[in-house]
């Protein structure tokens, strides 16, 4: 359970230290109405469980913990003093930073202090990012935040039509993403309330054969890594009939949990969206009743 009256912290510093996009932000507000920052989570909204019993955890910061992941937890510490390994600084605090490593590699321990070493490493570099090279394409909505799901979830879309007609580059959408997704991170959750976020991959008008597979491979490589246990569902929409049952063949060979957050659809989306999300938070083109959005795609409108 969330403990009763635990603060909240947004990590506005942070943000207020970036270089060039601060301009946009500066002056911007998170804008958390009382409901985000008062909802209290299901059982469903803090785990994914499986038929079998088995579990993901989606919320992390001041919960109570598992059996599971409390021996993993102990375990792992043990793991680290044994080898005279230590963890840079917040990851194995209140927020549970260490948990979401240790659940992301499957409870690997090596792996876990590998990639946790490499995550700190980022992390110096995120916010301090010169946003120049990418700036133009968050004004122009390749990806944009607005509105929140039914569980105060902020709702992220990724438009697959302009991030095809814009020509950005792999190195510009995956530094760009990263960003955005860390300042939503940063600004825009409340923890051990809301830590995930909802995407929806638009791939309306996009021809099976303009589909920029390498781009989304290391885009979604990239978010994997750096936003362990983050994504709580991500619904492909309008995909054409090859390459949705491409997709089809390729859930045989990935995990559960994997399969219960990426969704692919052809044009028969809306009731499963509309189950997320309410039709009042959702643009025309989704079913919704929110006008379509056509500008001010930055900074993210959540409320």
């Amino acid at each position: 359970m969330v403990e009763a009256n635990k603060e909240y912290v947004i990590d506005v510093k942070a943000i207020e230290d970036s270089q060039v996009i601060n301009d946009d932000v500066k002056e911007f507000e998170p804008s958390l109405s009382d409901d985000v920052k008062e909802f209290e989570p299901s059982l469903e909204d803090i785990f994914i469980v499986l038929q079998n019993g088995d579990y993901q955890r989606l919320i992390f910061q001041n919960q109570e913990l598992r059996d599971r992941e409390e021996e993993h937890l102990e375990d792992f510490r043990s793991f680290l003093k044994a080898k005279k390994l230590t963890l840079p600084e917040g990851y194995d605090d209140e927020q549970k930073e260490v948990l979401r490593f240790l659940q992301g590699t499957k409870w690997d321990y090596q792996l876990t202090y590998d990639e946790i070493v490499e995550h700190n490493e980022w992390k110096k570099t995120i916010r301090q990012m010169d946003t120049a090279p990418f700036a133009k394409y968050l004004h122009e909505g390749v990806l944009y935040g607005y509105k929140r799901d039914n569980s105060e979830r902020p709702i992220i879309v990724i438009n697959c039509r302009k991030l095809i007609d814009t020509q950005v580059s792999l190195d510009d959408l995956t530094a760009m993403s990263q960003y955005y997704l860390q300042f939503v991170i940063d600004r825009c959750m409340v923890p051990g309330h809301v830590e995930n976020w909802l995407a929806v991959f638009d791939m309306r008008d996009v021809g099976v054969t303009e589909v920029p597979k390498d781009k989304l491979k290391g885009l979604v490589a990239a978010m994997q890594k750096n936003f362990r246990g983050r994504l709580y569902k991500f619904y492909s929409i309008d995909v054409t009939y090859v390459v949705k049952v491409l997709w089809q063949t390729a859930h045989r060979f990935v995990d559960d949990f994997t399969n219960r957050k990426l969704l692919i659809y052809g044009d028969d989306y809306q009731q499963d969206l509309h189950k997320d999300i309410d039709v009042e938070n959702l643009e025309e083109k989704y079913g919704g009743k929110l006008p379509n959005k056509t500008e001010n795609f930055w900074p993210p409108q959540f409320s």
